[in-house]
């Protein structure tokens, strides 16, 4: 059993969806390559990917399965097209292929129209604006570890990788840069993804193989805000959304509000991120109230060697007594020594040790006969 937990949906990839992603590479390129020439609009391509082989001893971590697991591999395509001086337009392709499931999926698709660098609109599929992490999902050369904090990055239905609907953003620098303000508001439907053992427990022997991470939609509006100080190379801020579920079947509505903090430090040889988030999901039969953050650091210890650590947890405030404490907790410590060839390519290497199964999924979930997970991870991460 593999559980993918790194925010792809699974959608199964046809030959025919095979050829239109084939086409629409090859027409970015081809436009690249001419239309300075015959349209005279900047286009700019880029990507990033990576593959990992991961190891555990019982439960099924991040990339890792009790076998190990050599199949995870992504790659992403990024397009720019500079259609005017304020118009811009932004699409984004993700290829994935997990464990015999191969799928595409559009990331996002927005235009941007820049009146001035203090008032921007987007419209269409846009990043959803949270966090450190959530506009830059799955560029592993951006982070130390070889995938996000699961406790709100995960399927732990904090946020979302991108949103359809419309959205401001803008940024007020001092005329030295030293200090300044950058903020985002939105507006839209989120596709989130949700992972709940404590739906499954209502069966004995449930098999680990038919767990899924469902997708849910919700409604809502919110923003973030970002505050730059005169340090060179820290941030901090805030976020903070709210709205309502759209459920796929008819099970109740719930409302929903998620707050978060956030503060990053970012230097030659050292970094430093800490996030801390609530969740409250209120469907009138009981309530979902969940405080989870990380706190990690980097070290680079030469130009190439860098040493990492973090803790990430997650927890559960309220839930129906019937549900299992291991399965509402959440704990991951982990360290990892990278190498970095260039800052485009890094090679990383981590250990895990994982308390409780909110994320860590067991082969049988009852009776239950781990609720410990050590996690071996190797990884290679790229951007070009």
């Amino acid at each position: 059993m593999n559980i993918n937990i790194s925010r792809l949906p699974t959608m199964k990839t046809n030959i025919k969806q095979l050829l239109i992603l084939l086409w629409a590479c090859w027409m970015m390129v081809s436009l690249s390559s001419v239309g300075a020439q015959i349209t005279s609009v900047p286009i700019s391509l880029n990507g990033y990917g990576g593959t990992a082989f991961g190891i555990t001893d019982c439960n099924d971590y991040q990339a890792g399965t009790a076998d190990g697991n050599f199949d995870p591999m992504l790659l992403t395509i990024h397009f720019t097209a500079a259609i005017q001086s304020k118009l811009t337009v932004n699409a984004e392709v993700n290829l994935q292929d997990e464990t015999k499931e191969k799928s595409t999926r559009l990331a996002y698709a927005f235009a941007e129209w820049a009146i001035c660098d203090a008032f921007k609109i987007r419209i269409g599929r846009t990043m959803h604006s949270f966090g450190i992490f959530a506009e830059i999902f799955n560029v592993g050369t951006l982070r130390p570890f070889y995938m996000l904090p699961q406790s709100i990055y995960g399927p732990a239905e904090m946020t979302a990788e991108g949103f359809n609907g419309f959205s401001l953003t803008g940024n007020l620098f001092s005329n030295d840069a030293n200090w300044g303000l950058q903020y985002d508001v939105y507006v839209g439907r989120f596709d989130y993804e949700s992972l709940e053992l404590w739906e499954y427990t209502t069966h004995e022997n449930v098999d680990g193989h038919d767990i899924e991470i469902e997708t849910e939609q919700a409604n809502s509006i919110g923003g973030r805000l970002n505050i730059f100080p005169n340090i060179e190379g820290f941030h901090f801020g805030c976020s903070l959304y709210w709205g309502h579920n759209q459920p796929n079947d008819n099970s109740t509505k719930s409302h929903r509000s998620v707050f978060a903090i956030h503060t990053e430090y970012l230097h030659n040889r050292f970094s430093g991120r800490f996030e801390l988030a609530r969740l409250i999901d209120n469907d009138r039969i009981f309530i979902e109230n969940v405080i989870a953050g990380y706190i990690e650091g980097t070290c680079f210890i030469d130009s190439h060697w860098q040493l990492a650590g973090r803790f990430d947890f997650s927890v559960f405030r309220k839930m129906p007594v019937t549900v299992l404490n291991t399965f509402i907790r959440h704990r991951d410590f982990a360290i990892g020594i990278n190498y970095w060839f260039t800052p485009g390519f890094v090679i990383k290497s981590e250990y895990h040790y994982v308390q409780g199964n909110r994320f860590a999924i067991p082969l049988v979930l009852y009776p239950i006969k781990k609720t410990t997970t050590h996690l071996f991870q190797c990884s290679a991460q790229f951007a070009f």
